[in-house]
């Protein structure tokens, strides 16, 4: 771990995490000093004073090291650019490419730094990550109500009577997206193993997917191995009979697919302690049960990780409250009593990732603000 000493290495600190705080998905400060012993794993007194001159945009070290000397902050440009790969194979800040040459900008906190630090995570970042996202970090992520994930029903023949939009049914998108897929351990499950706390609903590890356009991302920080498409097909298999919820990069075109419970994944251990969860989520299917033909087995009480069903007692109902349409339930109803059925109102996610968190920092800063960092943008300037 790296450790800085006084209050100029603290001032470092702070420094950098306003600079990611401006992010769409910032890094707020805490009561209790997480986000700061954060920072001092990932980055070394030297390194975060670089990394303070970063922009939102990925650049090149010949623009980051130009900037670096006009500031007068003393890096020479081989030293700035040893860091800057340095920092980019440890999964500290993001790395490109632009016209054949390596770029570097800015990382957020989640999805990003937290998630780039799989297979290297120590029990002390563990329990410090695990405080901030249930923390401050849990007031940032959903600042905004525009989620970096949503729930798709893992098992479209459970919802069978749908017509399921082609952005809803991951299934199809994996077979229909040619390039390289990336298998990776799960970060959450990962920090609660290290916690002595692990999972009590899957013993599987390997639960989190990315696309080919994410893939060369991960794989630089050896975080993620190389599959087939029929590979991830086979862990979606698995995943529903584990009765994990499956949560998509909320864009027509994902960078990543998650299969999460919620003993560990953080999004849905929080949302579920919440009296609505499901407006939390951005999902365009919801759980119906026909009181008549339920037989009371306690079957999809057992599978919902939100604890949506309500059959122990009363007319049995899906509490709409609760229910984020991943059709977990439906998929293991014996009587046929539970159906997926497609809300009035569907919502239709960004068409990338870029447009994504475009309408995240819009929402975050406001319109005009958001306009201005798109015009520096385009004028080559620091965001």
């Amino acid at each position: 771990m790296n450790k800085g000493t006084g209050s100029g290495t603290m001032d470092v600190y702070e420094a950098l995490r306003r600079r990611i705080d401006m992010l769409p998905v910032g890094m707020p400060k805490s009561a209790t000093g997480e986000e700061g012993r954060i920072l001092r794993h990932l980055f070394s007194p030297r390194e975060a004073s670089l990394a303070c001159h970063l922009n939102a945009v990925p650049e090149t070290t010949e623009r980051i090291s130009g900037r670096l000397v006009k500031a007068g902050a003393g890096f020479s440009r081989e030293e700035t650019g040893a860091i800057l790969a340095e920092l980019a194979r440890r999964g500290s800040i993001l790395e490109g490419r632009r016209g054949g040459a390596r770029t570097y900008g800015l990382l957020q906190f989640v999805v990003g730094m937290f998630e780039l630090q799989v297979n290297r995570m120590t029990p002390q970042f563990a329990r410090d990550s695990f405080n901030y996202t249930a923390g401050a970090f849990a007031r940032e992520i959903n600042r905004t109500g525009i989620p970096q994930l949503r729930a798709v029903p893992i098992n479209v023949e459970a919802a069978a009577s749908l017509c399921v939009h082609p952005y809803d049914d991951a299934r199809r998108l994996v077979r229909d997206t040619p390039g390289q897929f990336g298998l990776m351990n799960c970060i959450c499950k990962q920090r609660k193993d290290l916690m002595g706390e692990p999972c009590g609903i899957t013993d599987i590890r390997e639960t989190c997917i990315t696309f080919p356009a994410a893939t060369a991302l991960f794989k630089k920080s050896g975080a993620t191995r190389p599959v087939s498409s029929q590979e991830i097909l086979g862990i979606l298999e698995r995943a529903e009979r584990e009765g994990l919820v499956l949560q998509m990069g909320n864009s027509m075109v994902p960078m990543v697919m998650c299969c999460c419970c919620g003993d560990c994944c953080e999004i849905l251990v929080s949302a579920k302690a919440l009296p609505r969860p499901a407006t939390l989520f951005t999902t365009n299917y919801f759980a119906a049960i026909d009181p008549a033909r339920c037989t009371r087995c306690g079957a999809c009480a057992d599978r919902c990780q939100m604890g949506a069903p309500a059959v122990a007692s009363g007319t049995p109902h899906i509490d709409a409250d609760r229910c984020i349409g991943c059709s977990l339930c439906a998929s293991v109803c014996p009587s046929g009593a539970l159906e997926m059925r497609r809300k009035r109102r569907t919502v239709a996610p960004p068409k990338t990732l870029g447009d994504l968190y475009a309408k995240i920092l819009v929402r975050k800063i406001g319109l005009p603000r958001a306009i201005l960092a798109g015009i520096r943008k385009r004028l080559g300037m620091r965001l």
